[in-house]
């Protein structure tokens, strides 16, 4: 089940799910399209003007600040508890993460006598 209204309804006019995998309709507009990604979840794509915005669980605001060329500046409104950050962001905080987690290899007795 999709977590968006109409996103369950069969042969809709926007688009058509089928085993995971997201069909758009020759008539369906470029915000209506989903794909599916390699974990298996789906991705709603939408497209805003700026000052519109989306709004994610009642408590989840993002605003399109400013378009300029090919950036687009989004604003984000979320709960201090939720972390928000760029995907390059939270890479690299994954990373270390992981790496912090990892034991340092300590030389044994025999290779810091030679």
């Amino acid at each position: 089940m999709l977590g968006y209204p109409g996103a369950n309804a069969p042969n809709s006019a926007k688009t058509r799910l089928l085993r995971g995998i997201t069909e758009a309709s020759d008539e369906a507009p470029a915000d209506a399209v989903s794909a599916s990604s390699a974990k298996e979840s789906t991705m709603l794509v939408l497209s805003r003007k700026k000052n519109e915005s989306i709004i994610i669980n009642d408590d989840i605001t993002i605003v399109v600040v400013e378009i300029r060329g090919d950036k687009v500046r989004l604003g984000v409104e979320a709960p201090k508890e939720i972390p928000v950050h760029r995907n390059e962001v939270y890479e690299a905080i994954r990373r270390n993460q992981s790496q912090s987690q990892t034991p340092a290899v300590e030389p044994d007795a025999t290779s810091a006598a030679e």
